[in-house]
């Protein structure tokens, strides 16, 4: 109340008069030796006093009512997209790429200030915590990476290739080739964690079905079209059922070892024989990552659904 009625003073000098800022400026007085007196009675009698000098001797128009909300919303909203852009943005799970970690719906916070904050509208990053690690689940935008979809989308996966490394994928497990120094390589088998789900996803028949109706057809403004119609060919926005997912690989074919380059990493989903990822479109830049899947949220209690990892 004290610092409105001096903020009020100083805005509507012009239009009060002598008399009434004696008045308000006594009661500011009034009101500040009362809190430093801690006397709850004089503090309640000088808020009073106050509020009433202010609205006899400083008049606010509904400009001057409306100018206020609207400071107070652009205040919030500020705020609002401070917290989203530097520190935790939502997301929603559209897909199945990542069952049985995050199902199709799942709602999820993710934490942005971790591999460092950005400087809005570029991928310069700066004040990083750490890089990303392997098995991070990261959320990340397809800006850039050939083929990954028709236009940029936010995409959700687990990191599996560190930069520099050479991979290779055998039976649905990674493998790190090293080098001795003399020309000879061997292959280690990279162990995942124990409380990473190790067994393939199995598609029943009824989501086969599903997932190919999906990929006959698009939608467009909530109108689904047959995709021969319109001309789409381009694969990435519905995937196919998983039958077919091999012929879109690049990476992880029998018996091929491919590099991770600097700056870069290598992502798969969790359902791994249902998730078009790095294996068909390659590697995700550093600048794309948005940050790491750190819990499912929700709307309705209970309001958090769980680390993810």
């Amino acid at each position: 109340m004290i610092k409105e009625a001096k903020f009020l003073l100083k805005r509507k000098a012009k239009s009060v008069t002598p008399e009434g800022r004696k008045e308000v400026e006594e009661c500011i007085a009034e009101l500040e030796r009362a809190r430093s007196k801690k006397a709850k009675k004089q503090i309640e009698k000088g808020k009073i006093a106050l509020r009433k000098a202010v609205a006899r001797h400083i008049p606010r128009t509904r400009l001057d009512v409306v100018a206020e909300y609207a400071y107070s919303l652009a205040t919030a909203v500020l705020i609002a997209l401070l917290i989203r852009h530097f520190l935790v943005e939502p997301f929603k799970i559209p897909s199945g790429s990542m069952i049985p970690t995050l199902q199709i719906g799942d709602k999820i916070l993710v934490n942005k200030y971790l591999y460092g904050l950005r400087i809005p509208f570029t991928k310069t990053r700066f004040v990083g915590v750490s890089k990303p690690k392997r098995w991070d689940v990261i959320v990340f935008t397809t800006q850039g990476i050939r083929n990954a979809s028709q236009y940029p989308k936010n995409f959700v996966k687990r990191v599996v290739g560190l930069p520099g490394e050479t991979l290779e994928i055998r039976d649905g497990e990674i493998y790190r080739c090293l080098s001795d120094g003399n020309g000879n390589e061997n292959s280690e088998l990279v162990a995942k964690p124990e409380w990473l789900w190790d067994l393939p996803y199995e598609n029943t028949p009824e989501e086969r079905e599903i997932r190919l109706n999906e990929w006959d057809y698009v939608k467009i403004l909530g109108i689904r079209l047959p995709r021969e119609v319109l001309g789409i060919k381009m694969p990435w926005a519905n995937p196919p059922p998983r039958e077919s997912l091999r012929g879109y690989w690049q990476y992880g074919k029998k018996g091929q070892k491919f590099r991770v380059p600097k700056g870069h990493y290598f992502v798969m989903g969790d359902n791994t024989t249902s998730s078009l990822d790095g294996r068909a479109w390659g590697f995700v830049p550093f600048g794309n990552i948005k940050g790491k899947v750190i819990c499912k949220w929700s709307f309705l209690p209970p309001w958090g659904k769980g680390v993810v990892r």
